[in-house]
């Protein structure tokens, strides 16, 4: 069966966190045979795995948006943190074909980017000389090997950060021959989708997770890892952090407060334009002086949308203040000032 792909035009773009990129996808083309994919993920969208950039469509992505960044040849799929990732979230051949590319045994636990780690992944070709591509995989989780048929479905390996990636997830890419080719269909990819059943654009705004945590966080590494919440905040650190998972926030503003027994605003911290197209942390961490009163507190994330006149509370979490003789030694000294912090998966073009 042949699939027509229509016309994608390359656009300049100001969207936040894009750059200008050449178009990936084949212009006024038919693409014979082409394979009709399944999910490559086990998850239910939006509850389990989240969408972050699609395939770069030449500064933006096939519905017009921002969800993409530059290069990038594939869509990632997203999991919430590394626990999600240790719970084993299989990955699977999203149609029929024979094993042609595995390679295993690279670190699967990559917070950081490295340019020059290789990724643990596996190679599908499909009818029409198509391939899909299963990349990021986790370390000796693959079950396939070179020359094997699969039928759509059949389990490939787990989901994994291995490779040039700071967030566990899923790239999928799909090409004919060695060009990248966008499964998608949108106002910016016309013609026929090559899902079975595609997904609507997966751009809402969601609260997946929050904590709180007496002492500093190490930043996206130990995000990732989920640490664990504080039954009671000492301030032996001297600071207490607050954190928030997002999913496609696209804000004027996000404010983090902390609030008093009495409900008073006591240390607030803004971030402007807090916009992503996937998901990110947002960690505040503020100082806890002896002066705080014991008690029941407040830690709030409240956001403004664009365009909204309106600031509203989109996370709070409440936690139990019981100063220590820790947090009394700091004497005279001056506090550090509130701060607010964003930890965002990074590009991906290998």
């Amino acid at each position: 069966m042949a699939r027509r792909q229509g016309n994608s035009l390359c656009l300049l773009a100001s969207l936040p966190l894009c750059l200008l990129a050449a178009c990936n996808s084949p212009t006024d083309s038919v693409i014979p045979d082409a394979p009709e994919f399944a999910s490559p993920i086990v998850g239910r969208p939006l509850e389990e795995v989240f969408y972050g950039a699609y395939l770069d469509q030449g500064g933006r992505d096939y519905n017009c948006g921002g969800k993409y960044y530059a290069r990038h040849r594939g869509t990632d799929i997203l999991l919430r943190n590394f626990r999600v990732q240790d719970s084993g979230v299989t990955v699977v051949a999203a149609a029929d074909g024979q094993v042609s590319v595995v390679h295993d045994g690279e670190p699967d636990r990559n917070a950081t980017q490295d340019s020059d780690s290789d990724w643990n992944v596996v190679h599908l070709i499909h009818p029409g000389g198509h391939t899909s591509v299963y990349g990021h995989l986790r370390r000796g989780s693959i079950l396939v090997t070179p020359g094997q048929a699969v039928t759509a479905g059949t389990p490939l390996g787990l989901v994994g950060s291995s490779g040039f990636s700071n967030w566990p997830h899923l790239h999928f890419e799909v090409r004919r021959g060695s060009v990248a080719i966008d499964p998608w269909k949108g106002p910016c990819q016309p013609g026929i989708s090559l899902w079975q059943a595609q997904l609507p654009y997966q751009n809402a705004f969601r609260v997946l997770d929050a904590g709180v945590r007496d002492g500093p966080i190490g930043g996206q590494p130990e995000l990732l890892e989920r640490p664990p919440d504080s039954p009671a905040i000492t301030g032996s650190g001297g600071v207490l952090s607050f954190w928030v998972e997002l999913y496609n926030i696209r804000a004027e503003l996000l404010r983090a407060e902390l609030r008093n027994p009495a409900g008073a605003v006591v240390q607030s911290v803004d971030h402007q334009n807090f916009l992503t197209f996937s998901a990110v942390f947002a960690l505040a961490t503020y100082p806890v002086t002896p002066d705080l009163p014991a008690g029941k507190w407040r830690a709030v994330f409240l956001m403004r949308a664009l365009g909204s006149p309106v600031t509203t509370e989109i996370s709070s979490l409440e936690f139990t203040l019981t100063p220590g003789v820790a947090l009394r030694s700091l004497g005279t000294r001056t506090p550090p000032r509130p701060t607010l912090q964003l930890f965002a998966p990074g590009g991906d073009t290998r």
